[in-house]
């Protein structure tokens, strides 16, 4: 396809876009204003939600909303606590995105910034391995060349980074609305092969592809005797089930993800969590509600970098938990990393807590914690107890 053809299909788009109502761009998806049909919004839901889930992202991450259209999907990755760059060829969207932006209180737009950029989405106009993800839907079928747009997003990709797609499969061009559309508008519409998208996201430099194989909701429904003849493996039942799998994916709705290798995990998305607890120092007894010094040394010996900031899901703390006689274990006390640890990197956790109000003898557990996830007792690690009299 030529360039000339190219810029014709932008501009095809662009014109599109000038004519779009604002008012159902602002709503959509969520509304189905022209003929009431709430059940056309349920799509994109499950879309969205198997995209998203896909890039098994943290709160704060950086996500690339790629070619934007008018903003929906920025505007739930806001309320979900992502970080968003949007982009689109139309300044028209553009405008619809940060109107809707404004429509609703509960956007943050300050703690999770969502930026917009006018650009061609085969030159995108940023620094290498810029973004923490990147989601498309249902866009990359109207772009000529996929090979520039898989090169790109690798590019602005960081190490480890995802890119989540859900298109149309191998027969949408020849589908009735398709052709109406390119006919009426100019607007580009193509098929997406999987096995095509595969050779050429590996040419692009990504690792691996995913595919998740799953329905539209409502595309199968088994009454409850169905339900058992399939439960119970009958062959032609689940035989059919497949069939309509492999359809679905291959020809009407196509939810994959394209994985950047990455040198290294970190704790939002942790890996093998090790330490090795050593010159423990905890004072043996202690008045009640006095100042109690706890140092130690932690190791990390594990395949994971351990985040000291408290901005995300996923950083490290040290952890501490108190018991009394045969009475509950109880969460005590926090206390930060002094700086990011790295695998086979050591450093000293110094921390002063408050002695129990009640006299007794106390056993003190201490143990990391990878917040939001797990302590790292759980994951088969021995934390270490000390006992304090409080006298």
């Amino acid at each position: 396809m030529t360039m000339n053809h190219c810029e014709r299909h932008k501009k095809a788009q662009v014109d599109l876009a000038e004519k779009y109502d604002e008012q159902i761009a602002i709503n959509l998806p969520l509304a189905w204003n022209w003929d009431n049909r709430y059940s056309a919004s349920i799509p994109y839901v499950f879309a969205f939600s198997t995209a998203v889930a896909a890039l098994e992202g943290a709160v704060g991450d950086l996500v690339l909303d790629f070619a934007c259209g008018s903003g929906w999907i920025s505007e739930w990755l806001n309320r979900l606590g992502f970080r968003t760059v949007a982009v689109d060829i139309s300044s028209a969207l553009l405008n619809f995105v940060k109107k809707r932006l404004a429509c609703d209180s509960r956007i943050d737009l300050e703690r999770f910034p969502v930026r917009l950029v006018e650009c061609d989405a085969d030159r995108l106009p940023f620094k290498d391995e810029s973004f923490d993800g990147i989601i498309c839907m249902n866009s990359l079928h109207h772009f000529a060349d996929y090979q520039i747009i898989l090169e790109e997003m690798f590019r602005v990709l960081k190490k480890g980074g995802r890119a989540s797609f859900s298109e149309p499969g191998r027969c949408h061009s020849q589908a009735p609305a398709s052709i109406l559309e390119m006919e009426t508008t100019g607007v580009l519409e193509r098929d997406v092969v999987l096995s095509e998208i595969h050779t050429m996201a590996m040419k692009a430099g990504f690792a691996a592809m995913t595919i998740t194989p799953l329905m539209q909701p409502h595309t199968v429904n088994y009454d409850y005797s169905q339900w058992q003849k399939f439960m119970k493996g009958g062959w032609s039942i689940t035989r059919n089930y497949l069939n309509n799998v492999r359809n679905s994916i291959e020809c009407a709705n196509a939810f994959f993800c394209l994985h950047k290798a990455g040198d290294q995990k970190d704790s939002r998305r942790p890996g093998v969590l090790r330490v090795e607890m050593s010159a423990v120092e905890v004072c043996s007894a202690a008045p009640p509600n006095s100042p109690l010094k706890i140092t130690l040394q932690v190791t990390n010996a594990g395949d994971t970098v351990w985040l000291s900031k408290p901005t995300v899901p996923g950083f490290v703390t040290l952890g501490v938990k108190l018991r009394r006689n045969l009475r509950r274990e109880q969460e005590y006390w926090r206390a930060p990393l002094p700086k990011d640890v790295a695998p086979g990197e050591s450093v000293v956790i110094s921390t002063t807590l408050t002695s129990p109000s009640s006299r007794g003898r106390y056993r003190f557990k201490l143990d990391l914690v990878c917040e939001g996830y797990t302590w790292f007792e759980r994951v088969g690690n021995r934390p270490v107890v000390k006992y304090v009299e409080v006298r």
